[in-house]
């Protein structure tokens, strides 16, 4: 297609879009999407509606952290090993009275996201969840390491009390998130996104009264990564917590 044909063709199909479906065409954008596009979608939102922008990103930092791995085992080894709709609504119960309410109802949105090649999680999500909708999906009523560092590197461009409070809130909760799997790989990983999302939530609050805490933090994970050097490979944030001692520590 011809470029001005092109530009035609985007104009046509925005030209009815008002300020709310704008706002809320980005809004699902940053629920949707992971990384580089959140953040290009906070800017815009940023930009046209600071105030959204501001709210919506208290709203996802104030979410509580879970860990997925649960429910993507549930998926994997459960879910899509059967067709059969009755046997999908005992796994899903039974996991639901096992683990919690909470992680239950974040089933759907890791359905969603879970690739198997096969389809048939889109099955479950037509037979068991049909209120799902995934053109525009809901907020996640939690969120995992891994996209809490996504989103706070999203929203660097919005600055209030309110979003700083929030971010202090992330650290504080990151702190005492326990990755729960006995996979060695996995518990490394988490602790490599709570070391990044302490790197990441310094950046915003230093020298607003909380220094102390993130001192104490790298100077604990400068301890144990010395203590355990085969993991200083995998984890590139060693010198930049002795940097950020260093500075505090002024």
């Amino acid at each position: 297609m011809q470029v001005p044909a092109l530009a035609k063709a985007v104009r046509t199909d925005w030209s009815g879009l008002t300020e709310t479906d704008y706002r809320d065409h980005l809004i699902n954008d940053i629920h949707q999407n992971r990384g580089i596009l959140v953040g290009n979608a906070f800017d815009l939102l940023a930009h046209f509606f600071p105030k959204d922008a501001e709210d919506l990103a208290v709203k996802m930092l104030n979410r509580p952290l879970y860990d997925d791995s649960a429910v993507y085992d549930l998926i994997g080894n459960e879910l899509i090993e059967t067709d059969d709709p009755l046997e999908w609504r005992q796994h899903i119960g039974a996991f639901k009275r096992r683990q919690s309410a909470l992680l239950a109802s974040l089933i759907p949105f890791c359905l969603f996201n879970y690739n198997s090649n096969k389809e048939i999680e889109r099955q479950i999500l037509r037979k068991i969840y049909p209120d799902f909708n995934p053109i525009y999906t809901p907020m996640p009523p939690a969120t995992t390491l891994d996209e809490t560092l996504d989103l706070l590197r999203s929203i660097e461009g919005i600055h209030s009390e309110s979003v700083d409070k929030a971010v202090q809130g992330v650290f504080q909760r990151t702190l005492d998130f326990h990755v729960s799997s006995s996979d060695q790989d996995i518990f490394q990983s988490g602790q490599t996104y709570k070391d990044l999302i302490s790197l990441e939530a310094v950046k915003r609050m230093v020298g607003k009264g909380f220094d102390s805490g993130y001192l104490n933090y790298f100077k604990l994970r400068v301890r144990s990564m010395s203590a355990n050097p085969s993991h200083e490979d995998d984890n590139n944030n060693l010198k930049e917590f002795k940097d950020w001692i260093t500075r505090l520590s002024k």
